[in-house]
């Protein structure tokens, strides 16, 4: 080859790798996007082999969930420096730190959360919690000294009975999807629905609507998912109300996952903790009965692994296997791809 037709081959291979769209699980995925706005679920208690609970009831059996038709597909262990398997709570509450010293004790609220770190690019930050109980609501750290410091000037909505805090009486409002509220940074609301025993509202019209008044006229944030319900839905072995559930969570990640193709620096993720065995029943009148009354499933131990999906700028991230006190670090790097070293371009193009 000519001595001169070398350069401007690298040149045509370097330019072209700079501005072609890239391939993620055979799906077209632009590479290096910085996130500036973020949702993010937790689902206690899920794995990717319950998506059986709904894959099998679509009337096409070529049709894919929409966790199934994400970028990126990763694997998280579950274990901490305590435990085996640490409950849900403890594993999100890794996740959001990036620590494996997580004890369910007020010293956890020493750390800083992700939110903390997004606050100094700009980020607005919003919790929804679903299913949670008193010990699993992030707002219990505001019993704890470094309680109010740790959930800083993030909002926070909770479909649960109001809870009360005697040091910080103020924080406590409430809200309603069929009402236009106006939501404050670091402030408190509980779903009024939720009030006279039992949630009237369905998750996804309270996340809808609460997500578009707190994200209207902003170009930057952090919208953070906490879902307890299925996992106390499987513990009570309730099936059919498990499945509900999950249908609903595939709806709420189908309806981020949409906006994702308008926002490009929009990444989605769902994470799990504490995910549940189910043994599925084999074919004929035993699945025949599963569809329809939900039994024949046996329930077995935790995993120690679970999944994480992904969708959208810097999903790349979230492929592989890793520690769920990685997923800070996943949802902070900014990975760089070098296609040639610095060294071989000197050597072909000079210094």
């Amino acid at each position: 080859m000519h001595k001169l037709q070398l350069p401007l081959l690298l040149f045509v291979v370097l330019f072209a790798s700079c501005t072609q769209m890239g391939s993620l699980n055979m799906k077209e995925q632009r590479f290096g996007i910085r996130p500036v706005k973020i949702v993010w679920l937790q689902v206690a208690g899920f794995s990717a082999e319950h998506l059986a609970l709904l894959r099998f009831s679509y009337p096409n059996a070529e049709v894919k969930t929409p966790l199934e038709n994400s970028n990126c597909v990763g694997n998280t262990w579950f274990y901490n420096l305590f435990s085996l398997r640490p409950e849900a709570q403890q594993g999100f509450f890794s996740q959001m730190v990036g620590k494996k010293t997580v004890k369910g004790e007020c010293s956890d609220y020493d750390s800083d959360p992700i939110w903390s770190y997004l606050e100094k690019g700009g980020l607005s930050s919003g919790i929804f919690e679903i299913g949670a109980d008193e010990k699993e609501q992030l707002s219990s750290a505001l019993t704890c000294p470094r309680g109010d410091e740790f959930l800083g000037h993030s909002a926070s909505w909770v479909m649960a009975p109001v809870r009360k805090f005697e040091k910080f009486p103020d924080k406590t409002a409430f809200f309603h999807h069929s009402e236009k509220n106006s939501f404050k940074q670091g402030s408190l609301y509980y779903d009024q629905s939720c009030q006279k025993g039992g949630c009237y509202t369905s998750p996804f019209l309270n996340i809808k609507s609460v997500f578009d008044s707190f994200t209207k006229n902003k170009d930057r944030y952090f919208f953070l998912i906490r879902d307890f319900s299925y996992q106390k839905a499987l513990q009570s072995k309730n099936i059919a109300g498990a499945r509900e559930i999950l249908r609903e969570i595939l709806e709420i990640y189908d309806f981020f996952m949409k906006m994702t193709a308008e926002k490009e620096d929009l990444l989605l993720v769902l994470s799990s903790s504490a995910s549940m065995k189910l043994d599925f029943p084999k074919q004929g009148k035993e699945w025949e009965s599963f569809e329809k009354k939900g039994q024949n499933i046996v329930f077995g131990k935790t995993s120690l692994v679970g999944n994480v999906f992904a969708h959208g700028a810097r999903a790349e991230n979230f492929c592989g296997f890793f520690e769920e006190s990685e997923m800070l670090m996943r949802f902070m790097t900014e990975a760089k791809i070098k296609a040639w070293s610095n060294k071989l371009l000197e050597e072909l193009f000079g210094k």
